[in-house]
């Protein structure tokens, strides 16, 4: 268990603190919310099921410590938080449906598109900068 949690850590953690700052626009408390968001993946690390959704499963647990957080905070705010919070999961359930289609996809790409296709659109280099780098013409690239 510890194991799995830590895995999660390393896989979530960078993304997940962005995620929560963006609702939070605090430092410190995103940092604070982050640590309980992992303390709580890690008391519940049993009740995940299913593997495939671990990702939805850690931000709602997430969008729940944020939740908690302006609900204990400001008790006005809470008719307003869960809404957004509500759309927000429905937009990150879609992004990650679409990635799991991209993935899906790619795999069928052969070798070298795939390459390609990686390092222009994910690591952003440009298309002139990977022909240098694969010793192919700028129109190949292309």
């Amino acid at each position: 268990m510890k194991q799995k949690t830590h895995e999660l850590w390393i896989r979530f953690s960078d993304n997940l603190r962005r995620f929560i700052l963006k609702k939070v626009k605090n430092e410190d408390l995103a940092d604070d919310l982050l640590q309980e968001t992992f303390i709580r993946i890690h008391a519940k690390i049993d009740s995940l099921r299913d593997d495939t959704k671990v990702q939805s499963w850690v931000y709602q647990i997430a969008r729940n410590i944020i939740n908690d957080y302006y609900r204990k905070s400001n008790p006005q705010l809470v008719s307003e938080v869960p809404e957004t919070i509500e759309q927000e999961a429905e937009s990150d359930e879609a992004m990650t449906e679409t990635i799991r289609d991209m993935v899906l996809f790619m795999e069928e790409l052969p070798q070298p598109d795939c390459q390609a296709l990686c390092q222009i659109e994910f690591e952003g280099i440009s298309i002139k900068e990977f022909a240098v780098k694969t010793d192919i013409s700028y129109t190949a690239a292309k």
